[in-house]
């Protein structure tokens, strides 16, 4: 990756990885995972600085600086609610591609209120906004166009909160403040809830925080590949295991290979592009192996494996082999000499989480 992007670190703050550096990700708790993103954008200029002239305030003040954000620095701001008797906002404008999907996120601590909604293409707050509820940890998605929200604890009470929705018909992105869940109201000027690290994306979930100061930042896509060779990776019997999740249940590819570099000869894992699925494939340039399983969710984390040998291929998920295939043969020895988080051909790159990845030389018993 040649540019930096960000991380949750070991103390649970947001914290900034150097360029070309992997990042190793303790967001879920326990042991860190390696953390792989697509490329994206934040379509926001002023990421934490609410009181910048690009987020137009509405019946609201911000005060700057006024509480310790998810960085563990004095950077959060307060957006205040006045003392009129009607919904109290920050918004900002952007011209919106009709039919297209937004992800909005933001991190959020309550004050003296304690939870706030999120409108994408609509110039109020109603009842096709999703509810984030501060105190309870819980988000609530309205109807119209929004695919889905989502709430996540941090430490100190912070809370990554996030929707995800076709655009409306109005270029105008906006978040609503509000006490148990209500959004119209009359506010005492003083009274409010914490705001950091604003962050609008052209995509169907939200990535990882990218800072912005006064125009919009692109954070590219991570890459991990290249290791092992022929020596270190038996091509005529193996096992190949990760504990890894998906990004999201979007629809695409996500492969991790052991290859020559072609897709004539590999063996992978992989997140099917049909929802929910996890596949196992090998191909030894005359059969052909292919074991799949349908779980929970992706999003999950499992532990796969996938072992190979002469008629002799299983696929096992979180202690269970779900599937076999006892009539195909290997690749001769020393034809894959490469691991790529992606598949051989370079399609499919590997967008997740990845707590364990082994490569065991020999077809592993039950």
């Amino acid at each position: 990756r040649n540019t930096v992007a960000t991380r949750v670190n070991e103390n649970g703050l947001i914290e900034e990885v150097a360029a070309n550096v992997p990042r190793l990700d303790y967001s879920d708790g326990g042991c860190p995972s390696l953390l792989l993103e697509p490329t994206a954008t934040n379509l926001i200029t002023y990421s934490e600085d609410f009181s910048d002239a690009s987020w137009v305030k509405t019946r609201s003040s911000i005060l700057i600086n006024n509480s310790i954000s998810p960085e563990g620095t004095l950077t959060a701001d307060k957006i205040i609610a006045s003392t009129d008797n009607a919904t109290h906002r920050v918004d900002f404008y952007y011209a919106l591609t009709d039919n297209s999907t937004y992800t909005y996120s933001i991190f959020a601590k309550k004050g003296e209120y304690n939870c706030f909604a999120l409108q994408i293409g609509s110039t109020s707050i109603s009842s096709d906004s999703a509810e984030f509820n501060l105190n309870t940890g819980v988000s609530t998605s309205g109807g119209g166009t929004i695919i889905s929200s989502k709430i996540e604890p941090l430490s100190n009470d912070w809370f990554k909160c996030s929707l995800t929705m076709l655009a409306g018909v109005t270029d105008i992105v906006n978040l609503g403040i509000g006490n148990d869940n209500v959004y119209s109201f009359v506010g005492d000027g003083t009274s409010g809830l914490y705001l950091w690290g604003a962050q609008f994306e052209e995509n169907s979930y939200a990535t990882s925080y990218i800072k912005t100061v006064g125009t919009t930042q692109t954070r590219s896509a991570d890459t991990a590949n290249g290791a092992g060779n022929s020596t270190v990776i038996n091509s005529s019997e193996g096992t190949l295991y990760a504990e890894i999740s998906a990004l999201a249940d979007d629809g695409t590819g996500r492969s991790i290979c052991l290859s020559n570099g072609t897709n004539s000869n590999r063996a992978l894992v992989s997140y099917d592009a049909s929802s929910n699925k996890i596949l196992a494939f090998h191909n030894n340039g005359i059969g052909q192996v292919s074991l799949e399983s349908i779980v929970t969710n992706t999003t999950d984390f499992h532990k796969v494996a996938f072992k190979f040998a002469q008629n002799d291929f299983a696929l096992w998920i979180d202690g269970v082999e779900v599937q076999t295939n006892l009539l195909k043969g290997v690749n001769i020895p020393n034809t894959f000499d490469r691991l790529d988080f992606k598949n051989a051909s370079g399609s499919s790159p590997f967008y997740g989480k990845t707590k364990s990845l082994q490569v065991y030389t020999t077809a592993l018993s039950d």
